[in-house]
């Protein structure tokens, strides 16, 4: 016979069972409150690495409110997590910092390395773990202080673990600021300057600054970007910095970034997102030029130059990297933004129907994808064989602006991100070009970058070519991507550029050295590298000024920093150099340092007022001028013909013994005695009494143009469409050259136009491959 439980143990029962159910709802609002706290010193110390807007994505989009709400809800999932575990577990002070600390390196490995990558589209990054040891930091703390905290509020232990869980939030926040600006120091003997070579700093202080130029009277005119690539924007504005040194304000409340400016008389040419503006310097008046340019997207309309026909030249960048808009735009903070823009086709393309799916990252729902085809918004696929019509202006180009008329036209095409132009003293265009990232359904793993010389009507590749290599070849494979098949359908013939550089040096700004300067030849900004978001590399690009023999293409670095490749936030020397000039004489080189800039997990990251203008002149007369070799010193351009340029990668030869090394190299007081017998040179080698011919220091006299054939897939013969600017309508430059005007703006003969080369044949086939649900990255 069952006897029934007294009443009074079931009582007990359900009193204890309330009991317990009232202590596991304490642990769960201790926890969550815990957790939420912890949180807010996550997210600052996010916030002040600049790691916290790409957090926002995974709610909606890119900004520090989306970002700050993630970070907010980790927490507090982590402090629920926390209290569930420990319960009522009394732990000492040691195991309870021990255990904060265990939480924190768990969210940062399954969440950091693996979920929240999968999330975003990217792999596990689990090949560099201490490349993400910010988010390190902010995860340890973020765990320290739910853990005491919890500790406290929970299980009654010592009140100073509150004091304790206070001072590391009060930390964060402190944190943040200094993070956010980072100290400038620059001192010049971090610089490994060419020999007789002095630095000094002319300005610092500045915010994102990408180019600047000097007028007649040698002042200085630095336009502050008001854009980094992600949500961080400040002012767009041009400085001027006097000779006296004093700097002031010229202009302000541009659309950032800033990427150009030119001179003419009185007035200034801004290239700024979208627009060429004139800007008069005494009225301060502003007359917008060129508008709706395709610059919403990875790259904007970038440096612009008066050519020696007295037309404006600037460079305009694509949209996307391949030619596709995918998960990495949204990265880039757009492609939610403005759904409908893509690349704009230079030419009219038939396409070969390629299409690519891809993680759609601006829906809550992270398994959601779309597939996407060439020149086309994103959820737009491609057939095969379907035609799209050339547009003015348009994606990955140099546009020829003529201000008598106000007509736009596209004077060269295919290149990727044509960022710097610099006028040639027999007037032909020379572009930096940056390469491709390892980045997108159509990523391309190891991509050069280029300084091209450019031709009129030529094509330079892209979408399908790095340099003359088509992207399908092996040597560009990535596993971030789907695949590099073309795109395009019987291509254009491919204008190779005049200089390859090794991957992801980022070349920016680029000049000609006067003929007042010691050294001659093609200076160009080096920035670096934008690991791990574009590439990941086994070493660190440096940044400096490299110097490029305009026949050859070979290069040399002239001034890098002497210890590591850039300098950090509390570093010194260059951190990422943007922009170099010379005085009209030739006595002085101006380097523009852009500052901080990086690029840590998934969000680059520029540090404001960390910009730096520094000058380069010579030490004394006396002194020598650069040591160590560099070819094209006007002393050195008769040398030995058995001595050549160092290769990149090359090892430099040692001198056999007996003979003097190169410039700079120790040597002898004094010099060695004459051989008894006189040597007999090789043959190869003019006797140095009697030169062959020296080397002319004036131009050789212009050759007339030679008028090339029309090529049947050539950019002029495409009509242009007849959109205005600015009431007039919008025409392509005339196939056949222009003639030369009487009076050019600018000194020195136009470029005579090169042969047009014979066009490709079609591709055999198709090779299109079904998309797969790789992630992009």
């Amino acid at each position: 016979m069952n006897i029934p439980p007294y009443p009074a143990n079931n009582k007990r029962k359900q009193i204890k069972q309330i009991e317990e159910m009232r202590l596991v709802k304490n642990r769960i609002v201790w926890g969550l409150l815990a957790g939420i706290i912890g949180g807010i010193a996550g997210a600052l110390i996010l916030w002040g690495s600049w790691l916290l807007p790409a957090l926002g994505l995974l709610l909606t989009r890119v900004d520090i409110v989306n970002g700050a709400s993630a970070m907010l809800a980790f927490g507090a999932v982590g402090g629920v997590i926390y209290a569930l575990v420990m319960r009522d577990r009394r732990l000492r002070f040691v195991h309870t910092i021990l255990a904060g600390l265990i939480l924190g390196f768990l969210f940062w490995f399954l969440g950091v390395l693996i979920l929240i990558p999968m999330m975003l589209g990217f792999p596990p990054q689990l090949a560099n773990p201490l490349d993400h040891w910010m988010p390190l930091l902010a995860f340890s703390i973020y765990g320290l202080i739910v853990a005491l905290l919890y500790s406290r509020w929970a299980l009654r232990q010592p009140a100073y673990r509150t004091y304790i869980a206070i001072g590391l939030l009060i930390i964060s926040a402190i944190l943040t600021p200094v993070m956010l600006r980072g100290a400038v120091s620059t001192r010049p003997q971090d610089l490994e300057l060419p020999e007789g070579f002095r630095a000094e700093v002319v300005a610092k202080g500045l915010t994102f600054p990408t180019t600047m130029l000097l007028d007649e009277e040698e002042n200085i005119y630095i336009a502050e970007a008001g854009f980094a690539y992600g949500p961080k924007t400040t002012v767009a504005r041009v400085l001027r910095v006097k000779k006296n040194g004093s700097i002031e304000e010229v202009a302000r409340d541009f659309e950032g970034p800033i990427n150009g400016l030119a001179l003419q008389e009185n007035k200034l040419y801004v290239s700024h997102r979208g627009k060429i503006t004139e800007l008069d310097l005494e009225s301060k008046e502003r007359r917008d030029l060129v508008e709706d340019l395709p610059s919403l997207g990875d790259h904007h309309n970038n440096d612009l130059i008066f050519g020696a026909d007295g037309a404006l030249y600037f460079g305009q960048g694509t949209a996307t990297n391949t030619g596709v808009v995918g998960s990495d735009n949204f990265i880039y903070a757009w492609a939610d933004r403005y759904p409908d823009f893509h690349d704009l086709p230079s030419r009219s393309f038939r396409l070969t129907g390629e299409n690519y799916e891809a993680l759609d990252l601006g829906t809550p729902d992270p398994t959601d994808t779309r597939t996407t085809g060439a020149f086309a918004p994103f959820g737009q696929t491609r057939e095969e064989g379907e035609q799209v019509e050339r547009t003015v202006p348009a994606s990955g180009v140099i546009h020829r602006l003529d201000l008598e008329t106000e007509r736009l036209s596209i004077y060269a095409d295919g290149l990727r991100n044509p960022y710097g132009l610099a006028l040639g003293p027999d007037g032909t265009i020379y572009a930096t070009n940056l390469g491709y990232d390892d980045r997108g359904e159509r990523a391309v793993k190891g991509s050069p970058d280029w300084i091209v010389k450019i031709t009129r009507g030529a094509w330079y590749g892209w979408p399908d070519y790095a340099g003359e290599v088509p992207l399908s070849d092996e040597r560009f494979a990535s596993e971030r991507g789907i695949n590099r098949n073309p795109l395009i359908d019987i291509p254009p013939a491919v204008e190779p550029p005049l200089a390859e550089l090794p991957t992801h040096y980022s070349p920016m700004k680029l000049a000609w050295a006067p003929e007042g300067f010691d050294v001659q030849g093609l200076f160009v900004a080096v920035f670096g590298d934008g690991q791990p978001l574009t590439e990941d590399l086994d070493e660190q690009v440096p940044t400096g000024v490299i110097i490029v023999d305009p026949e050859s293409g070979e290069y040399e670095w002239f001034i890098k920093n002497k210890d590591k490749p850039r300098a950090g936030r509390w570093g010194d020397g260059f951190k990422r150099v943007i922009d170099v000039k010379f005085d009209k004489e030739g006595q002085s080189m101006y380097v523009l340092d852009f500052g901080v800039m990086e690029f840590t997990d998934f969000s680059p990251n520029a540090i404001p007022r960390s910009g730096v203008l520094w000058r380069i002149e010579p030490a004394t007369e006396e002194e020598e001028r650069p040591g160590g070799f560099l070819p094209w010193r006007r002393e050195d351009r008769r040398r030995d013909p058995r001595d050549k340029v160092k290769e990149p990668g090359e090892k430099k030869e040692e001198p056999a013994p007996g003979e003097p090394g190169e410039p700079g190299d120790p040597e002898p007081e004094e010099p060695a005695p004459p051989p008894a017998e006189p040597v007999e040179p090789p043959p190869a080698e003019p006797p140095p009494a009697e030169p062959e011919e020296p080397e002319p220091e004036e131009p050789a006299p212009p050759v007339q143009p030679v008028e090339p054939e029309p090529e049947e897939n050539a950019l002029p013969e495409e009509p242009a469409p007849e959109a205005p600017v600015n009431g007039q309508p919008v025409v392509p430059v005339d196939p056949e050259p222009e003639p030369e005007p009487e009076e050019p703006a600018v000194p020195g003969e136009p470029a005579v136009p090169e042969e047009p080369a014979e066009p490709q044949t079609a591709r055999t086939g198709n090779r299109r491959k079904l998309p797969s649900r790789r992630a992009f990255l």
